[in-house]
């Protein structure tokens, strides 16, 4: 009896079928607040709060599976004064002639338990702010290497537009000198026929109209160089560093030219602008969203299929809705399409920092990308800018 008593743990002789406390040591009502009469006037289920019962009945059921082997877990007790106490149970089935006792020593883990807890929601919060972290390292590199890699791209395009405006300006020349120049010959032989007859008129006449028809073909190939190369120019942008107010509708324009062969003739293009004001803006920055946008877009639809782009002007801000009838984004995805690192294309086809690149450069300008899908009919990306724009000393991408 005097081990009984002298243990620095509770200590409960427990009938193993009604669950009255048969007899309690002193530990017990040291730490719980009853004298030895009350416990053995008690059933060990008035020791646990209710909402422990649950808990209690699968310890039991556990105990009585274990057999004489004992069970160990922890329970939560509740003493007499209403405090809460975790203590970590070791139980032992005793058969004696007229009964089963169960034995419970009841070590006080509670500080333990609530330095462990803290301990677990320390180790959650870092590993939080490590996620963020990290999120925000990628998104930073994302961006790092897409503004070096664009940077690139502009240095090249400006550096190709240059090259190609030499030659295409003597083309040019030589094309107006040898057009007038068979305006005339044409003029001379239409005033002056040959006199070969009928059939060496008949001839001349076709070669004047190949000749005609090549310089046609000639200018207008010079034309659409011009065209391609004054896009490279506003795509690349190179003298616009600051924000600046630009006309969107130019932007996509010069887009949708550099993006020709990415669309070809699979993909129709139905443009829907509306009348809508410059905006404050890094032009250049916009143009990798709307090539970007573009695309995704003209990758999400198998064969031929349609993109149609919607401008209009709403609560202080302009809209960019790029929709195609592609095969739609899964509800269970969407949540994630602006994730850097997240794709579902091909290998290939995509690192998947387009978007959330995207997403950051709006951002930056103060705006949001809003997305609507369904599986099978098509996606929308609806981007919103505001006029003012965003303060300039957020512009670092």
């Amino acid at each position: 009896r005097e081990v009984f008593n002298g243990a620095n743990d509770a200590i409960f002789t427990i009938d193993a079928d009604k669950g009255v406390i048969l007899d309690a040591n002193v530990q017990a009502s040291r730490l719980l607040g009853f004298s030895h009469e009350e416990f053995t006037n008690m059933n060990m289920a008035d020791l646990h709060p209710p909402e422990e019962a649950e808990r209690v009945r699968e310890f039991n059921a556990a105990l009585e599976a274990a057999g004489s082997g004992g069970f160990t877990g922890d329970l939560v007790f509740r003493a007499k004064e209403g405090q809460r106490i975790i203590f970590n149970v070791s139980c032992s089935t005793i058969e004696m002639a007229d009964r089963r006792v169960v034995n419970r020593i009841c070590r006080d883990v509670t500080r333990t338990r609530e330095m462990e807890a803290e301990l677990s929601r320390y180790t959650r919060g870092l590993e939080a702010q490590y996620h963020d972290k990290n999120k925000a390292m990628r998104e930073s590199e994302a961006r790092l290497f897409q503004a070096e890699k664009m940077a690139a791209v502009g240095s090249l395009l400006a550096g190709v537009a240059h090259e190609i405006n030499t030659p295409l300006g003597s083309i040019n020349s030589n094309n107006e000198i040898f057009n007038l120049t068979f305006q005339k010959i044409r003029g001379f032989f239409e005033a002056n026929p040959p006199s070969g007859g009928p059939e060496a008129a008949h001839e001349l006449r076709e070669i004047l109209e190949i000749t005609d028809d090549a310089i046609r073909t000639s200018r207008l190939a010079c034309e659409r160089i011009v065209k391609i190369v004054r896009s490279l120019r506003t795509f690349a942008r190179l003298d616009e560093a600051e924000r600046k107010k630009a006309d969107i509708h130019e932007g996509i324009e010069s887009t949708l030219t550099l993006v020709a062969h990415e669309l070809k003739r699979r993909i129709n293009v139905v443009k829907e602008f509306g009348s809508v004001r410059e905006i404050e803006c890094y032009p250049n920055q916009l143009n990798q969203v709307f090539m970007n946008m573009l695309v995704n877009a003209s990758q999400a639809i198998d064969g031929e299929g349609e993109i149609r782009i919607r401008t209009w002007e709403e609560a202080d801000s302009v809209r960019i809705a790029i929709s195609d009838n592609g095969k739609g984004i899964p509800p269970e995805l969407r949540s994630k399409v602006f994730d850097p690192g997240f794709t579902t294309k091909q290998a290939g086809l995509g690192t998947g920092l387009g978007l959330s690149i995207c997403l950051r450069i709006v951002q930056d300008h103060g705006g949001w990308i809003e997305l609507d899908s369904a599986v099978g009919r098509g996606t929308t990306f609806t981007i919103v800018l505001p006029f003012g724009g965003a303060p300039e000393r957020t512009m670092n991408a």
